[in-house]
């Protein structure tokens, strides 16, 4: 017989954001009830237990700092950004996405202080603005793209922040004015040294 075959864990399952964590071994038999097994394991699962409880609810990405003031392209020292226009609420009309900075163009070249504040809105026709992202972001920037629509979908935004030690990846659907969520967090820890470490500014 293989070894670890037929060797039966007391398991404790613990539920965390989704992960489902077991721990604790020993030769005691597993409570009565549904189990789940492997070739090497058998974790038991008390009678009523819902590993997954479709009560849980959507984890929350905070992306705007509300210590940040709400601006526009343009005004109060926010001079760099970029825009792009496509219809992401599938209402039939497009709506335009800025992404920008606070800082200062002069000939037009930003000068990059060590960090600034960044913000990411969407403009409706009517003016109406819905803030995505509002971040201050140190020896770094945000990417955003817009994603292409699929399968009926309309086009999300797919956002990048690229700071020296860490890289994280966001989708955001926009649903109409004063409605978005992020649907999608990918992050991860980089080698901070080096020089492929600093992240190029726009």
């Amino acid at each position: 017989m293989p070894s670890g075959v037929g060797r039966r864990l007391q398991g404790l399952l613990v539920l965390a954001a989704g992960t489902a964590l077991v721990s604790g071994c020993g030769d005691r038999r597993p409570s009565q009830g549904a189990h789940t097994e492997n070739a090497d394991t058998t974790v038991a699962v008390p009678d009523g237990f819902d590993p997954v409880p479709d009560s849980l609810p959507e984890p929350q990405i905070a992306l705007v700092d509300t210590s940040i003031e709400p601006a526009v392209a343009g005004q109060d020292g926010w001079m760099y950004s970029r825009s792009a226009e496509a219809d992401l609420d599938s209402d039939g009309e497009l709506e335009r996405v800025v992404l920008m900075a606070r800082a200062e163009v002069r000939d037009g070249r930003p000068l990059w202080d060590d960090g600034q504040p960044w913000q990411v809105y969407v403009e409706e026709s009517d003016g109406r603005r819905t803030y995505l992202y509002s971040r201050y972001v140190q020896l770094g920037s945000p990417t955003l793209r817009i994603g292409l629509e699929q399968q009926g979908r309309p086009p999300s935004l797919i956002l990048l922040e690229h700071v020296p030690d860490r890289v994280s990846f966001y989708e955001i659907v926009y649903e109409g004015p004063g409605s978005a969520r992020a649907i999608a967090h990918l992050e991860r820890m980089v080698d901070p040294t080096g020089e492929l470490a600093s992240p190029d500014l726009p």
